[in-house]
Parts: structure tokens; C-alpha cells; sequence
């Protein structure tokens, strides 16, 4: 609830992938020097089942209008990952890009 406008602003995604704890991710983000929001969250209620949903929040300040930039993103997933009743992760996306929505991480050792 905290980050109800999730999807308020698109994430172009390069590519998205785990190496071990972390995900990792290769963006592009609309260029902006003032704040923004830019985090995973996962949904209230989820995280204590198989597969938790969890989503990319992007919120920039204000509305813009300038050019974009590729940006690199690493998060640490290691309190999901080391819960031994998750199997893996949905990432939610407001992917800009192709129309992949939702990414799958599965959990193996």
C-alpha cells in the first residue's frame, strides 16, 4: 500500500537476472536529477508463501520529460531466499519494453 503507484513510471529492461542472493538488473530509466522512488517491494502477504510477488517501484517526483539513461540495479533478495518455504520470486515490471510483465526466479541450490 505504501507503493501504490508502482507502475506509475515504466522501466525499460535490458535484461533482469539472479546470481546467487541477488537480482540484478540492466535498465533504462527517463533521466532526472530530482528524487525518485526506485525499489523492490514485496506484496503484503506473499512473502511467507512458495513464490512472493514482488515488484519494481518506479515513481519519479514529478512528471518529465527529458532523455533516458541505462542504469545497472543490484538487490539483495537474501531474506526471500534464505525463507526454506520460497521456491522463487514474480517480479513485476512496468516494462516499457516488449511485453513481459512478470519475470520468474526460480530458487535452487
Amino acid at each position: 500500500e505504501e507503493y501504490d503507484p508502482w507502475d506509475k513510471d515504466k522501466v525499460y529492461v535490458y535484461s533482469a537476472w539472479r546470481s546467487g542472493h541477488y537480482l540484478n538488473m540492466h535498465v533504462r530509466l527517463t533521466y532526472s536529477t530530482d528524487p525518485r522512488i526506485f525499489c523492490l517491494a514485496v506484496a503484503p502477504g506473499t512473502a511467507d508463501t512458495p513464490w512472493p510477488d514482488v515488484y519494481l517501484v518506479h515513481v519519479i517526483s514529478k512528471d518529465i520529460d527529458y532523455h533516458d539513461r541505462a542504469y545497472y540495479a543490484s538487490f539483495d533478495l537474501s531474506e526471500l531466499w534464505d525463507n526454506p518455504g520460497v521456491e522463487g520470486i514474480r517480479l513485476h515490471v512496468a516494462n516499457s519494453n516488449l511485453d513481459k510483465q512478470i519475470f520468474t526466479f526460480p530458487k535452487t541450490l
